[in-house]
């Protein structure tokens, strides 16, 4: 599993944040173009709360609990990484 900074990446923004669980992803740079797109989204504990490879950019939450969770998007060997915080 290709490795990340611990920093938050501008490669990609997270519109409204924080959200109830409904958010958009706009992709900046190399991930507008990238096919191969894998979303993982971990919630404060590390676990998988979502994991899909649709190039969708709405990503729906709403089922999961308040709180910080960490989405990590990897393309090819890169990865990038940003922080959501959900809110009811």
């Amino acid at each position: 599993f290709p490795s990340h900074d611990s920093r938050p990446d501008r490669a990609f923004e997270i519109y409204p944040n924080p959200n109830i669980g409904l958010f958009r992803i706009e992709w900046n740079h190399e991930l507008a173009v990238c096919d191969s797109k894998k979303i993982i989204i971990r919630n404060a504990q590390g676990e998988i709360v979502l994991e899909t490879n649709d190039r969708e950019d709405i990503i729906d939450l709403k089922g999961e609990k308040q709180g910080l969770y960490y989405i990590i998007v990897v393309c090819g060997d890169k990865s990038w990484f940003n922080k959501i915080i959900l809110n009811d």
